[in-house]
């Protein structure tokens, strides 16, 4: 398969768990050309055409691996995207919530609070907190 190829395998796979929207600005980002471009077809191909699209795990595991590594790595950008991802994946607001707790002791307090306040404002931007 092409790296072009894998790049649309990627961005199909991508649009399942995000958004046409989402998809259309990284192709977007990816002709407009400029500083780093090119990272938004490097994702596609090498996590959504890879490792999202594996069999062995379901896309709800994997989105629960990859929160917990985002959050104890800090990582806020990404984590904002896959709070999104995760919740249409179906992890539950609760799961995302008692992930923080479990990081508390793994990661630290500091850490926790960074995931717990990144968590927070995706999950009330998406309407599903009080």
């Amino acid at each position: 398969m092409s790296n072009e190829a894998e790049v649309d395998r990627g961005f199909a796979v991508m649009e399942d768990m995000t958004s046409p929207e989402f998809v259309n600005a990284a192709r977007a980002a990816i002709a407009a050309g400029g500083f780093c471009s090119e990272l938004a077809a490097m994702g596609a191909s090498n996590a959504f055409a890879g490792p999202w699209a594996r069999p062995g795990l379901d896309r709800r595991s994997r989105s629960l691996f990859t929160l917990g590594v985002l959050m104890g790595q800090r990582h806020t950008t990404e984590l904002r995207y896959h709070v999104r991802i995760a919740i249409k994946n179906g992890v539950t607001v609760k799961e995302i919530e008692e992930m923080i707790y479990q990081l508390t002791i793994y990661g630290g307090f500091p850490t926790a609070v960074q995931a717990a306040h990144t968590a927070r404002e995706e999950l009330s931007a998406l309407g599903m907190l009080d």
